[in-house]
This record gives C-alpha cells, sequence and structure tokens, in this order.
C-alpha cells in the first residue's frame, strides 16, 4: 500500500504516513476480540485537504487494495451509493428517501459481515447538519452495538472532504514566500492544529470530537498544496499514462501546462488552487493537438 500511494501521491508525506499508520491500527485492532460484548472495532481515518491533492484518490487506491471487495461500501454526500457488491442489502426504497434509514441498514449489514469492512464517504464537508447527525449515529451505532458474526474483523471508515484546505493552502504561501518553513519541516501536529484553530465549530471536526471522547480511533491524513515541482510530477505521468507509455513530456509541455494553471497567490505563482485536478484535461488536449498536427486520426 505504500508503494502505490507513494507512486501516485506527490508531495503528500505527512499524509501517507498518516494513512498507514491508520491501516496499521486497523489491523492490529482487526485482530482483537472482545469476549465481554463481541463489539464491531472501527477505525476512522479522514482526508482533508484543497481540491486536486490526492483524497479521492487515495480512497480508490484504498479500496483498490482492500482485501475483501465484497464488504467495500462507497458513497458520496448527500449519500449517493457509488460502489460495492452489497447495495441490493441495504438500499432499499425507503432508504432512497432516508438516509438515516440506509446507514442503519448498513450499520446491520456490516456487523453480519465476514472479515474486514470498508466504508467510503466522499465530500462529507458538503453534508447537511441532518446527514452529518446521521453519520456520526451510524459509527456511534456500529461500534456500541454487537457484531453478529464470530469472523467479523471490524471496519476501516474513510472520509474525504475540503476541510481546512484552503486555510492550509494560505499558510503554505505565507511560510514558503516568507522562507518561515520549508515543506520537510511541517509536521502533521502542526496543520491539525491550524485546522482546529481555524476551522471552530466545523461540523467535520465536531464529528472528529465526539468519535475521539467515545475512544474511537480517527486518524487524520492532512493534504498540503502542490508545488510547482509536484504538478510537474502529475504531468509527467499523465502524459506516460495518456500517450500509453511512449508520450513523455518536454519542458515546453511542462511550462506551458504549468502557465496554464491558477495559483493561490498571482504574486507568488507557486501552489496550484485546483492542484492535479485540470492537469489530466490539459494532457489530453496537448496530445490531441499532437496528434492532429501530425495527421493522425
Amino acid at each position: 500500500m505504500k508503494e502505490s500511494l507513494a507512486e501516485n501521491l506527490f508531495g503528500q508525506n505527512l499524509a501517507v504516513n498518516a494513512v498507514i499508520r491508520s491501516i496499521d491500527q486497523f489491523v492490529e485492532i482487526g485482530k482483537r476480540k472482545d469476549d465481554n460484548n463481541n463489539q464491531n472495532n472501527a477505525v476512522v481515518l479522514m482526508l482533508t485537504g484543497w481540491i486536486g491533492t490526492g483524497k479521492s484518490l487515495t480512497a480508490k487506491l484504498i479500496q483498490d487494495q482492500f482485501p475483501v471487495r465484497a464488504n467495500n461500501h462507497i458513497f458520496s454526500v448527500p449519500l449517493t451509493f457509488c460502489g460495492g457488491s452489497n447495495q441490493q442489502k441495504y438500499w432499499t426504497s425507503s432508504a432512497a428517501s432516508a438516509p438515516s434509514q440506509m446507514l442503519k441498514d448498513l450499520a446491520e449489514v456490516i456487523r453480519k459481515s465476514c472479515g474486514l469492512s470498508l466504508v467510503v464517504l466522499e465530500d462529507i464537508d458538503d453534508a447537511p447538519k441532518e446527514i452529518m447527525d446521521s453519520l456520526e449515529n451510524f459509527i456511534l451505532d456500529l461500534v456500541d452495538k454487537p457484531r453478529e458474526s464470530s469472523t467479523n474483523n471490524g471496519t476501516l471508515i474513510v472520509t474525504t472532504s475540503s476541510t481546512g484546505g484552503r486555510s492550509i493552502s494560505k499558510k503554505m504561501v505565507e511560510w514558503t514566500q516568507e522562507q518561515l518553513l520549508s515543506r520537510d519541516q511541517i509536521t502533521e501536529q502542526m496543520v491539525i492544529d491550524l485546522l482546529i484553530e481555524e476551522k471552530e465549530g466545523d461540523p467535520v471536526l465536531a464529528l472528529n470530537s465526539t468519535l475521539t471522547s467515545r475512544g474511537i480511533p480517527v486518524i487524520i491524513a492532512p493534504y498540503l498544496p502542490l508545488s510547482r515541482e509536484h504538478l510537474t510530477q502529475c504531468i509527467v505521468k499523465e502524459f506516460k499514462e495518456q500517450g500509453g507509455g511512449g508520450a513523455t513530456a518536454s519542458k515546453a509541455d511542462v511550462a506551458t501546462i504549468l502557465d496554464e494553471l491558477q495559483y493561490f497567490s498571482d504574486a507568488f505563482p507557486v501552489f496550484a488552487s485546483a492542484g492535479c485536478k485540470r492537469i489530466a484535461a490539459k494532457v489530453g488536449y496537448l496530445l490531441a493537438s499532437r496528434e492532429t498536427f501530425l495527421g493522425i486520426s
């Protein structure tokens, strides 16, 4: 897993370390057996940062490598079902109009499942209060009630959000422009402290506080804005993928795409405001233009 993250994410050492730590903790918890209440153990991994920094990609990599594919349950807020093989078990007609009921049904499915389970909830910062309340109740319900299968080894719950992403990016611009800190000097705790300070009352962080107070392990993986160095790595990777391995990005190609991107600060154009989000389309356009010029149809 660590190798996949390193190959696909650029400049996100803090997030990669947090993700690996959460998975290690999840695997360790999954080995426990509580003879008193047969509790369903869970670990919550919160991926947070600005758009285009790799949160959804990380979630996808976790899905792809999860050992029990039948126990994958993937949603985007407001609780639109996106994938997993147990859809029919909890996506009932009543649940379709009542996300809270759907989550109750899902908790029931997980308690009866064998092996490890994965729940991915994308873009939870877009959720209205009633859905955030339902998510909180779902996690607490999942943990508090006993599992019904003796071979249920626990649940990894992964959320993505842009919570604090703009604050992190603004602070990164400040630290870098004024040469206060290099990227390597920034610690995970520094970013988490910044999130808590800047986003007091945020529903995603409130969820974190509630779960932590109940003894549920929560790991926050912070994603930093991407610099020109990391954007260049994204461009090179896209050229290889879209060109079938035979296409390479020239210095002129890289410069063209970098100049077309938008940055958090016009006066200090180092960190892209959309990360790698728009690079795939721009590389595709360049490759298509190249084929047209060469007369390739």
